[in-house]
């Protein structure tokens, strides 16, 4: 597991299409999931400025990416030594300072404080980050100059407001698997969940197949609550589904 295991959430935004489309399209996601045709980058690019607009209340699901901070020098070891303040730039060696044609931003992204972590715009420092600068990665694939990298989506969906319940579902990026980021993710999750949304149950539909899954979910506090026979067709099989819930 990672020391520094503190993740931020933020909004999607222009350019995460890319990171859509390379974990939405991947082998898993059709087989663990329900979508059998993949996602183009143009209905991805439509999703995200469509959930920009969207309002949970009224849609029943927000996405958001979850970001480690990001890593810097005095994080691995201590500085030895104590510069001038005017020598101290904005955005240090791990996130330089946008050029002359890219401002650099301060007013979405604060400069480095002393401890060398950014400035939290929210109390839970969970909340959706204001805009950071993307672009798209080499050769079309997935990525943008994120200061936060991103680790994983978290999905609320399904959200009915007379009993404040929604379905909870995250994916995470293969390289941050086995990191423990994905307990992290959803005990945030939850802890997001009741404060900021009032909501007062989280749920989980989880395939017996998927038995990393299943552990996850039981491990962050999610009691077995039901059992359905047959729920999902994969090719010639069936497969039985076990529903979890956690009251926050």
């Amino acid at each position: 597991m990672r020391k520094n295991t503190d993740l931020i959430f933020r909004a999607m935004e222009p350019g995460d299409e890319y990171l859509l489309f390379e974990m939405e399209n991947r082998p898993e996601a059709f087989r663990l999931g329900e979508t059998r045709i993949p996602y183009s980058l143009d209905f991805l690019r439509h999703f995200i400025e469509s959930s920009l607009a969207d309002n949970f209340l009224s849609s029943g699901q927000l996405r958001l990416i979850a970001c480690l901070p990001p890593v810097h020098e005095t994080d691995s070891k201590p500085n030895t030594k104590s510069p001038a303040p005017d020598s101290i730039p904005c955005q240090n060696d791990s996130i330089p300072c946008q050029n002359d044609s890219i401002p650099c931003q301060n007013d979405s992204i604060p400069c480095q404080n002393e401890t060398g972590r950014a400035e939290s715009f929210f109390p839970a420092g969970i909340s959706p980050l204001a805009e950071s600068a993307s672009k798209p990665g080499k050769a079309g694939k997935a990525a943008c100059s994120w200061a936060f990298p991103p680790v994983g989506i978290l999905d609320f969906y399904n959200y009915e407001a007379l009993h404040s319940r929604a379905e909870i579902g995250i994916l995470l990026c293969p390289e941050y698997r086995h990191q423990g980021l994905g307990q992290k993710i959803i005990s945030q999750a939850c802890s997001y969940a009741q404060n900021q949304l009032n909501l007062h149950q989280l749920y989980a539909q989880v395939r017996t197949d998927n038995p990393v899954s299943l552990k996850l979910f039981e491990d962050c506090g999610f009691a077995r609550c039901d059992y359905r026979k047959d729920w999902i067709r994969a090719g010639n099989r069936w497969i039985d589904v076990i529903g979890l819930q956690r009251i926050l």
